[in-house]
């Protein structure tokens, strides 16, 4: 066998060994005597790198320590072998080092990655958060604008009703019953139905419902949510019944006041 294949082998056992005893250690030298102690081998620095490379940091640094154990066990009429496994020592050592640096470098480098994606991330997040918010402002701007305008024909609605109301009742001496009774039903009908839309209006703009609660069961899923008779009903009954009452009532006024 080839020193340097042999010296492979040793180099690999090593690795089984966490603190070897003198005996262990007496066999190593040994095996590291047959190879160096004619003074003429040399190994390879790359072929070290090489094998080294596919050890962990702490096998790499175990093995340090195992070679260090051995090399105490030296006697000083083993020159050559002191000289040949010194070199191995240093470029082991060396080695180690360079590879652990590498290591360090390669985590660094990961967690800067990681440290890069995740800022990424965060301004992504903050650049939508940012849109969402500029979103919501102006569409906070117009709805407040539509807003606006339908209160203002909400107090422009009451201001004519008013003004309607005030010249019936000042010209009340030339009206008969029948008449009055229904212009003020004809009055309060149209001034309710369009609050109602008016308010209708805003709700659906400012996202909220002025519709009543249905019991029991999801308004959406109502099979009679999708007809227009039933969800007037449902949702919106006090439109429903104000309006059948103002019916009723003019009915009643045309029937009592026929003559």
């Amino acid at each position: 066998m080839e020193y340097s294949e042999k010296l492979s082998e040793l180099i690999e056992s090593m690795t089984h060994y966490i603190e070897p005893s003198d005996e262990e250690a007496d066999e190593l030298l040994n095996d590291f005597q047959e190879i160096y102690n004619d003074g003429t081998f040399r190994h390879s620095y790359y072929e070290i790198s090489q094998q080294l490379e596919g050890f962990q940091s702490d096998v790499r640094d175990n093995v340090c320590a195992v070679l260090e154990r051995v090399m105490s066990r030296i006697s000083d009429d083993h020159s050559n072998l002191s000289k040949g496994m010194t070199k191995l020592y240093d470029h082991i050592k060396l080695e180690a080092l360079r590879l652990a640096r590498m290591e360090k470098v390669a985590f660094l480098s990961a967690k800067a990655d990681e440290a890069l994606k995740q800022a990424q991330q965060l301004n992504k997040e903050s650049n939508k958060n940012v849109t969402d918010l500029l979103d919501r402002v102006n569409g906070f701007h117009g709805q407040s604008i539509a807003i606006l305008g339908i209160f203002s024909g909400i107090v422009l609605g009451f201001s004519t009703e008013i003004k309607l109301l005030t010249e019936t009742f000042s010209n009340i001496n030339n009206m008969n019953v029948k008449n009055m009774l229904l212009y003020l039903l004809i009055v309060g009908f149209i001034a309710f139905n369009t609050l109602f839309m008016l308010m209708y209006a805003v709700s659906k703009i400012a996202n909220q419902s002025i519709a009543a609660s249905c019991k029991g069961r999801e308004c959406e899923s109502c099979p009679e949510n999708h007809r227009a008779w039933g969800r007037l009903r449902r949702k919106y009954p006090y439109v429903l019944y104000f309006n059948i009452m103002v019916l009723i009532s003019a009915v009643v006024v045309l029937v009592v006041f026929r003559r």
